[in-house]
C-alpha cells in the first residue's frame, strides 16, 4: 500500500476499486484480495505505471496473482450479485 501511496485509509482510490482485504496465512506469508468493479478496471490498474513496479517486485519474490470472478458480495447488504 505504501508503494502506491494508499497507506492512509483516506487516500484516493483508483477507478473501479471496491475493497482490499489482507491478512496473514496460517503457514506464513499473506493473502491479499482486491475487489474491483470489473476485470477490465483491475487490469488497467495492474498494468499502470503506478503499479507495474509492485507487480514486478511481487513476481521476483515468487508471489503470484490469480484473478477469479466474484459471484456475490455481502457487506451488511448485497452489493453485487452475478448469476
Amino acid at each position: 500500500m505504501k508503494a502506491i501511496n494508499r497507506e492512509s485509509l483516506d487516500a484516493p482510490s483508483p477507478k473501479g476499486f471496491i475493497a482490499h482485504l489482507a491478512g496473514p496465512r496460517p503457514n506464513g506469508g499473506w493473502r491479499v484480495i482486491d475487489l474491483w468493479g470489473s476485470e477490465e478496471l483491475a487490469g488497467a490498474f495492474c498494468s499502470s505505471d503506478e503499479f507495474k513496479p509492485v507487480m514486478a517486485a511481487a513476481a521476483s519474490a515468487g508471489i503470484s496473482t490469480t484473478p477469479w470472478p466474484l459471484h456475490r458480495l455481502e457487506i451488511d447488504r448485497t452489493i453485487k450479485h452475478k448469476g
